[in-house]
């Protein structure tokens, strides 16, 4: 599979204009930036980034469970 993307973030201070990805299965095969879309390509207009691990994580009310609540109050009491 060939991906070309108008712009395209790739980790330095600036967006690369007219990057090509190609995918060879589950993997970058290959990224080179300024080309022009080949007539296979996925054309992906716009900016492109990569995709980002989500990191949210609610393990700090697992912690507190018990210590924060009086009575028959629930954790969530706070937020009322």
């Amino acid at each position: 599979m060939i991906v070309w993307c108008e712009h395209a973030w790739l980790g330095g201070d600036e967006l690369d204009a007219g990057v090509l990805i190609e995918i060879d299965g589950d993997r970058f095969a290959s990224i080179t930036s300024e080309t022009v879309p080949t007539e296979d390509a996925v054309r992906l207009d716009g900016i492109t980034l990569p995709g980002l691990a989500n990191t949210h994580s609610h393990a700090f009310q697992r912690a507190l469970r018990g210590r924060t609540q009086a009575g028959t109050a629930s954790f969530w009491t706070c937020c009322e």
